[in-house]
């Protein structure tokens, strides 16, 4: 339909429909690894404006050969090779002043995605299922901005501050290991999976904040 945005086209397929006049930009093809953060980063755009370009509401369903519309793009950019899988116990990375990819913070199944709808309104990150004990890494390096014992709703929460304008929260834990304004690297245990606060079960909410408003988890982490 013209004037419409440009949208995401199905895996392996090319770009369905010309580029309207009014859109410019390319057209980027996914590749094994890639996240909609490190796309939106590689081509200097806003995650809103790639998201809404491409009507991506579900970012979990990027695909490897799928063709992503990059708005205001002249030519089509390398994107950085992912940093690797969740670390081994005791491997912490060193910080990359914002350069940094995530990795999941606990190997589990997520139960509850960003969106879905709670008792208490849309979920602003993913739940994580995983064993009680199970160790939560740090996301990403960066400095503890905050740590509450009992935080209503949500018991022991951390929340890690990256210098980029992007922060991660971690919430239910059933154990802090670390301290107010603590620098943690990737990969660091920063507490133990629980269920304190509202959880009925063992399991990890975590979020990715951008200027403190949540983010959908899914279009940073690979």
């Amino acid at each position: 339909m013209a004037g419409c945005a440009p949208y995401l086209t199905a895996a392996g397929g090319g770009p369905s429909g010309a580029i309207p006049p009014s859109a410019p930009g390319v057209y980027h093809r996914v590749e094994r690894g890639e996240t909609v953060w490190r796309i939106a980063k590689a081509y200097g755009v806003e995650l809103e404006a790639l998201a809404a370009a491409n009507r991506l509401a579900d970012a979990r369903r990027i695909e490897v050969g799928q063709q992503i519309f990059i708005p205001g793009a002249t030519k089509v950019a390398a994107v950085p090779p992912p940093a690797s899988a969740l670390p081994a116990a005791g491997v912490a990375r060193v910080p990359m002043d914002g350069g940094e990819d995530f990795i999941w913070p606990v190997r589990g199944r997520v139960i509850a995605y960003y969106g879905a709808g709670t008792s208490h309104g849309p979920n602003k990150g993913i739940d994580i299922q995983a064993p009680a004990g199970t160790q939560v890494r740090a996301a990403r390096s960066g400095r503890v901005v905050f740590l509450e014992e009992n935080l209503r709703g949500f018991g022991k929460t951390v929340i890690v501050e990256h210098g980029d304008e992007l922060t991660t929260v971690y919430t239910h834990l059933a154990s802090l290991a670390i301290t107010a304004n603590q620098a943690v690297r990737q990969g660091d245990i920063i507490g133990l999976v629980g269920s304190t606060g509202r959880a009925n079960a063992p399991f990890l909410h975590f979020e990715v904040r951008r200027r403190r408003r949540p983010e959908n988890p899914y279009y940073f982490l690979s």
